[in-house]
């Protein structure tokens, strides 16, 4: 789940971010939980309670006492319980859904007033991103690099410079091991979330890398920037990316060698192309007439001033636009 309240709660990096700074500050992983889950749930409470009208709130209160009555609630063996997980983290986030379906045993149901404050429990914790799906970080643009990443580097302080710099953006970094949501910067194991999903992926392909299964982002990610090198002291200007587009970045880092791949089109033809392993070759030999172009519907390619770059017109925009440099040509 990704928890957010405003202000401070709005961003899916906060619950991460201090925890790790929990531990930086020498404070206990219990100050740590209860400092995160508590403002959560006690401000869906607040919230729910008044959305009610005065003579909603009066049977509330009336009914409070009988049912609550059988219930244990201790918030400090609910946190040594999640301490004793492997991934405080989800199980925090879990015990946040476990809080919320309380409200929604057949007693509770029965009344008028717990209905409606269920359903209200409900509707503001999913607004927060407290979903059934537990622990799914959801990040606007997510930047992998598949080698140790240099936080000292030219290229991570750049990406965090933009994340400062444009707050209505999500960024993320990963080296496939850990993830640093930004700009806080700090690490998290990647093994923290089930799931890491981003509207765009930008993918570094370092010259180690032996092979790349574009397939592996079809239920992650809509779109897929995949960068040929992963000079990590190079400053690729990530200030230049907007909230919807990668045009202006793309046209700034004229020097790069690309692919921009809409997967969900990508998908819809996956089997005629599952065979290609490497898509800068194919774009490199640009035979219209062999297969993979024709089941592409590739007819033309124009420059697209825009970004810098070549566009493919095309039945199918799998490739949406792509470059390669002259020493490549």
């Amino acid at each position: 789940a990704v928890v957010g309240l405003s202000p401070q709660w709005h961003r899916p990096s906060f619950f991460a971010a201090k925890y790790i700074s929990s531990q930086k500050n020498s404070e206990s992983v219990h100050d740590y939980i209860e400092m995160s889950l508590r403002p959560l749930t006690s401000q869906a409470l607040i919230q729910a309670y008044l959305e009610f009208n005065l003579f909603e709130r009066q049977r509330f209160i009336s009914q409070l006492p009988n049912n609550l009555q059988g219930f244990a609630l201790s918030s400090d063996k609910a946190i040594e319980t999640i301490l004793a997980e492997e991934n405080p983290l989800k199980k925090g986030l879990q015990s946040i859904r476990t809080f919320a379906n309380v409200f929604t045993e057949p007693k509770f149901l029965q009344q008028i007033e717990y209905k409606k404050f269920a359903a209200s429990i409900s509707e503001l914790l999913e607004q927060s991103g407290v979903t059934d799906s537990f622990a799914e970080a959801y990040v606007d643009y997510l930047v992998e690099i598949p080698e140790t990443i240099q936080t000292d580097g030219v290229l991570f302080k750049s990406l965090k410079k933009a994340a400062e710099r444009n707050t209505d953006i999500q960024f993320a970094v990963t080296d496939r091991k850990n993830i640093w949501i930004l700009p806080f910067g700090d690490r998290l194991p990647v093994k923290s979330f089930d799931r890491i999903h981003s509207r765009q992926v930008v993918f570094f392909a370092c010259p180690t890398l032996k092979e790349f299964e574009v397939k592996n982002y079809f239920r992650s990610s809509e779109k897929l920037l995949l960068i040929k090198g992963c000079e990590q002291n190079t400053d690729y200007n990530f200030a230049a990316i907007t909230k919807n587009s990668l045009n202006d970045f793309l046209h700034s880092n004229s020097k790069i060698s690309f692919l921009q791949f809409h997967l969900p089109s990508l998908e819809s033809k996956q089997k005629e192309l599952e065979h290609i392993k490497n898509f800068f070759e194919l774009v490199k030999n640009r035979r219209y007439d062999g297969q993979e172009f024709k089941t592409l519907g590739w007819t033309q390619i124009q420059w697209s001033e825009e970004t810098n770059s070549y566009k493919p017109k095309a039945a199918i925009d799998a490739i949406e636009y792509f470059r390669l440099n002259d020493s490549e040509l």
